[in-house]
């Protein structure tokens, strides 16, 4: 997992943090970006975590009917988000910066690496 978050921290000047959040809501593993500072403080990015973990764990009840949750965006007013739910219930969380314009370019290749590393499942 190192080697995926090392590779999506290098992939835009502009991705903030990538963090993988286990599915009972605690952060596994964090990264972030040496030229960057912290939007939350950390009380604040564990609310976050959880909030992001209860939206992406309330979706799998749909999981029969509407299939695999591949991916979900967040715009926030000063960051924008990228939200993976992974196989093993874990989740990916990448923080991206504000100004970030190409976000289907950069998610497709997030997807591709996953895909690579065995981490989601094979949407073609």
């Amino acid at each position: 997992m190192d080697f995926v978050i090392l590779q999506i921290l290098m992939a835009s000047s502009n991705v903030r943090s990538v963090s993988l959040i286990t599915p009972r809501g605690t952060l596994r593993q964090f990264r972030m970006r040496e030229d960057v500072n912290f939007l939350l403080n950390t009380k604040e990015i564990g609310e976050l975590v959880k909030s992001i973990n209860f939206a992406t764990s309330s979706f799998y009840k749909f999981l029969p009917k509407l299939g695999l949750l591949r991916h979900f965006y967040l715009d926030f007013e000063d960051l924008h988000a990228l939200v993976f739910p992974l196989p093993d219930r874990n989740t990916l969380f990448i923080a991206l910066e504000k100004m970030e314009q190409d976000i289907p370019r950069l998610t497709k290749y997030i997807i591709r690496l996953l895909q690579q590393n065995e981490m989601i499942y094979d949407y073609e």
